[in-house]
């Protein structure tokens, strides 16, 4: 199977660096007409805030791996699901957010190692109709049915 990875999209950190650069221009603007503690500190977290925004934009993280040993997304925090455990998965919307729901032979066993709010929370997603296991590709650049193709052309 060809390795597909899924990294970050970059557009949003730009829109976070304009953010930042406007808050430590707000900051000067404080210093200047006398309220210097508040402009300190708006353009110091400022700053900050666009120092770790630039040290993000050099390194790509990969959001969503699948490959042979399985499916692995860093915002599912339940390590590796193997192919042996996928039955196939469909593209649903969410509000107006496409995910990609996993099809699991045991998705009890998934939910259990996400950490206890997540499972509170997946839990009442089964009991409203909604998926407890899925993939969301929100800020990102990837083509959740592309994606699902994938996933359903390994699992059969």
């Amino acid at each position: 199977m060809q390795r597909i990875v899924v990294v970050a999209a970059r557009g949003p950190v730009y829109r976070k660096l304009v953010v930042a650069g406007a808050m430590v221009a707000a900051g000067i603007a404080l210093q200047q007409a006398e309220v210097a503690a508040l402009g300190w500190t708006l353009a110091a977290l400022g700053g900050i805030w666009a120092l770790l925004l630039l040290r993000s934009l050099g390194e790509e993280r990969e959001r969503v791996v699948i490959d042979d040993a399985g499916i692995r997304d860093t915002l599912l925090p339940v390590g590796t699901i193997g192919w042996s455990e996928v039955i196939g998965a469909t593209v649903q919307q969410i509000g107006s957010v496409p995910v990609v729901v996993l099809d699991l032979r045991d998705p009890e066993r998934f939910m259990r190692r996400l950490p206890a709010t997540r499972q509170f929370i997946a839990r009442k997603a089964l009991e409203a109709g909604l998926p407890a296991v899925y993939l969301t590709l929100t800020g990102t650049e990837a083509d959740a049915e592309r994606i699902a193709d994938a996933i359903r052309q390994r699992a059969s």
